[in-house]
């Protein structure tokens, strides 16, 4: 008994930690590729309800033709926490505000598509880009972490160990 419950105990520690380490504070933008056409507003749905590949919902677009904000569906984004430069950006969370997974830059007929590794939750992003083309940037869209599956297994792994613990405890109680 000692050991099935050190065991459960040792396999929900490793749950927890690949939970956490699922999620890592680096600064690095792969370019997944150039497409055709508009991202947001265009073939990843319309705002607020735009959704990268992966299901990574709209956090913020900024065009910079317009010099306007188009927000999704996170009421502690106001865009003050964006900044985008000639050629980078950096973000700047407050409490409960999103981590980037994915973000758009577009110019001209296309759009470049980068994947961030993401970050800790609360800890400032940054990252460089460049247009399709090298174009004159129309405008930046930042996108949304989707649960990772090793996060989701974590998660499930996790409570699957707490419900056995937890029966074993009742079933050790009812019996004394």
């Amino acid at each position: 008994m000692k050991i099935l419950k050190s065991s459960l105990i040792t396999a929900g520690v490793l749950a927890s930690c690949l939970t956490l380490g699922a999620q890592t504070s680096v600064n690095a933008a792969t370019l997944e590729g150039t497409f055709p056409g508009n991202d947001c507003d265009g073939v990843y749905g319309t705002p607020p309800n735009c959704t990268a590949p992966g299901g990574s919902p709209l956090i913020y677009k900024f065009d910079v033709d317009n010099n306007e904000e188009t927000f999704g569906n996170f009421p502690t984004i106001d865009g003050t926490e964006f900044n985008v430069n000639n050629g980078s950006w950096t973000y700047t969370p407050g409490p409960g505000d999103p981590i980037i997974t994915n973000f758009v830059v577009k110019a001209g007929p296309n759009f470049n598509l980068y994947k961030t590794e993401g970050a800790d939750l609360g800890d400032p992003q940054s990252d460089n880009f460049s247009t399709p083309g090298g174009q004159d940037l129309s405008h930046i869209t930042f996108y949304d972490t989707v649960p990772e599956p090793m996060t989701i297994l974590g998660s499930v792994a996790a409570l699957g160990f707490g419900t056995v613990l937890k029966r074993q405890k009742n079933k050790k109680m009812s019996n004394q």
